[in-house]
């Protein structure tokens, strides 16, 4: 059984919550928690177990309750906006019962830490492949006096859980596009990544801008988990230099332990006024060739 933990991309920090109760004081205290790790990938065999622990982090001024709850995680279409409610898909059965936290409240003094500790124990007949779970230390705000402020803090640590077994890692570049006419930088093209497996998969890579000779212009790096039997769209944005310009947008994703084929589309960048100058000048030029060869033709008739 390995375990690694690792930053997701953005679909892997989550901040929940943050609500005001009551006007505050100018020298009221202020709660603030901190989660690590953000994100953890374990794989688990079926009939397996394994412990852990999800460190909660007081960096706040006063000393704060928390509490630990836990659900899935889902994503919501391609936007990859997290959704802790939805019903599991057959990609996706829920985890949440695997889960065993001994201890679901404490109080951490200020500057201090508090370990949670987890047990996850995967039944025999758990299906092969990704399981996705979020695990939340909320604060449980005090009873004020009236003028003081009461905030809630929820954040989340993801759990991207493999039940290992004859695992289906597969995935493809769904598309990628670049309009061909922008009107200022920075330039933006858009990548979607489809996980056609059972199991996730990270995409990564840079997009690049280079100019007709070559040159490297801009460049930007992307990264992110892939869900199974979804698509995840990047979007990304290149800050070139220079309001005009004709400019080669190319990307290599590498996902699946692998480089996948360079993509490339042509883009033109110019300000729209100055495409609205260039296009009516071109107009009158054509309209004033017209009619000189119009006049011509009744002359010589």
């Amino acid at each position: 059984m390995g375990q690694r933990f690792k930053l997701g991309g953005s679909a892997a920090l989550i901040i929940v919550i943050a609500i005001f109760y009551a006007a505050a004081s100018a020298h009221a205290a202020v709660q603030g928690i901190g989660v690590s790790p953000t994100s953890q990938e374990l794989e688990i065999a079926p009939g397996g177990s394994t412990t852990g622990s999800v460190t909660v982090i007081n960096d706040g001024t006063s000393d704060i309750v928390y509490k630990i709850s836990i659900s899935d995680y889902h994503v919501t279409d391609e936007s990859y906006q997290a959704d802790f409610n939805s019903v599991s898909s057959s990609h996706d059965v829920s985890a949440v019962t695997w889960f065993n936290l001994p201890q679901t409240s404490a109080t951490i003094k200020t500057g201090e830490e508090f370990k949670v500790p987890y047990t996850i124990r995967v039944p025999v007949t758990a299906a092969i492949g990704g399981h996705y779970v979020a695990v939340f230390a909320e604060t449980v705000p005090k009873v004020g006096s009236g003028n003081s402020i009461a905030r809630v803090q929820k954040l989340g640590s993801l759990f991207y859980l493999n039940v290992t077994g004859a695992v289906s890692r597969d995935g493809s570049i769904a598309s990628f596009t670049a309009p061909w006419l922008q009107s200022s930088s920075p330039l933006t093209a858009t990548l979607r990544m489809k996980n056609s497996g059972n199991v996730h998969f990270a995409a990564s890579g840079e997009i690049v801008a280079t100019d007709l000779f070559g040159s490297h212009k801009a460049k930007t790096a992307f990264k992110g988990e892939v869900l199974p039997g979804t698509t995840r769209r990047f979007n990304l944005e290149l800050g070139v230099a220079g309001p005009i310009g004709i400019y080669k947008v190319s990307v290599t994703p590498h996902y699946l332990e692998a480089n996948g084929p360079t993509l490339s589309h042509w883009v033109i960048q110019i300000p729209t006024l100055t495409l609205v100058i260039l296009l009516l000048t071109v107009g009158l030029v054509i309209a004033l060739y017209g009619w000189l060869l119009w006049r011509r033709f009744r002359r010589s008739s």
